[in-house]
């Protein structure tokens, strides 16, 4: 199409597709004018809503993945649970990220609320503890703003830098990790029953000291 409007501007099929997006052009250059009008508008754009210096007009600056957080996002306390975090991809990639035009005005960014949020990797052995699996997710471990776990994830899930999993109880016992061991007291006190809970250390041999046992 380009390269068919640079030698003719005035074609027909062409411009009868372009026609109409800018109704107070009356010329018969539709494609043409709206490719120069797009242009000078993205250049305001910029200039006005992201930055004086050509620098930061990348795609990072105006297009994010958003993380709402119901009811929350919509109170005072918005700042603190409320996360958008800069991101390539679009509706197109496979980095997927889709985003609503609808919104681009109000908000001044493309804000994407669908993105794959879950990444996972095998690799596959004859032996089962030969096997590997990577896996990364766009959160964090922990729904509560306060236990410090709330977003730790999202860095290195956006930055495509994958956590090894450990599966199966032997694979676990290599590890060095803590038991969390959940377990009824020997007699009912009065006013109901409690849980005792007991965390036991287990050192065994091998790495990684940020394992869990499920």
């Amino acid at each position: 199409m380009i390269d068919t409007l640079l030698t003719d501007p005035e074609n027909e099929k062409y411009n009868r597709v372009c026609k109409g997006a800018y109704p107070s052009y009356k010329g018969k250059r539709q494609c043409i004018y709206n490719i120069a009008k797009s242009m000078s508008e993205a250049y305001d754009f910029l200039w006005n809503e992201v930055s004086h210096n050509i620098v930061d007009w990348q795609w990072k600056n105006v297009h994010v993945n958003e993380y709402p957080n119901i009811p929350l996002s919509f109170t005072p306390f918005k700042p603190f649970f409320h996360k958008e975090v800069p991101i390539g991809g679009n509706a197109n990639t496979v980095k997927v990220s889709k985003y609503s035009f609808k919104r681009l005005k109000a908000m001044k960014a493309f804000k994407s609320t669908h993105t794959p949020n879950y990444k996972q990797v095998i690799q596959f052995a004859d032996n089962a503890q030969d096997e590997k699996m990577l896996y990364s997710f766009d959160g964090g471990q922990s729904g509560n703003l306060f236990a410090g776990h709330y977003f730790d994830f999202n860095e290195k899930h956006s930055s495509g830098h994958l956590m090894e999993a450990v599966i199966g109880k032997p694979a676990v016992e290599l590890k060095k990790h803590q038991k969390l061991l959940i377990k009824p007291i020997t007699q009912k006190p009065a006013g109901g029953s409690k849980v005792h809970q007991e965390k036991r250390p287990v050192k065994q041999s091998g790495g990684g000291d940020n394992n869990q046992e499920f």
